[in-house]
């Protein structure tokens, strides 16, 4: 597995949103990936080869989220509303906490 495909994954997924992105953007990823017939199963293909299965792949998924929208961690272990893929996430900003 690629984390480059991840990465992939999560860009195509980000395109359906606009910006500026809200503080949900993780959870949102997550719930255009679940409602998306082709994105869904590119997340099963790459879970299916992932270190960790689909609990490794949401950990990246939500790395590459912070990375490509050059966000800051807000919170972490909020509980998922908009989809069923990922159980918690964290909310991402644009500042430092803090700012």
């Amino acid at each position: 597995m690629s984390e480059n495909e991840t990465c992939l994954l999560v860009e195509k997924a980000l395109k359906t949103r606009k910006e500026p992105y809200s503080e949900d953007i993780t959870d949102e990823v997550f719930g255009v990936i679940e409602e998306s017939c082709g994105l869904k199963k590119e997340y099963d293909k790459i879970a299916g080869e992932f270190s960790g299965g689909n609990k490794g792949l949401n950990q990246n998924i939500g790395y590459f989220v912070k990375k490509v929208t050059e966000r800051t961690t807000k919170s972490t272990g909020n509980r998922c509303k908009r989809n069923t893929l990922a159980k918690t996430y964290s909310k991402l900003v644009n500042e430092a906490p803090g700012e």
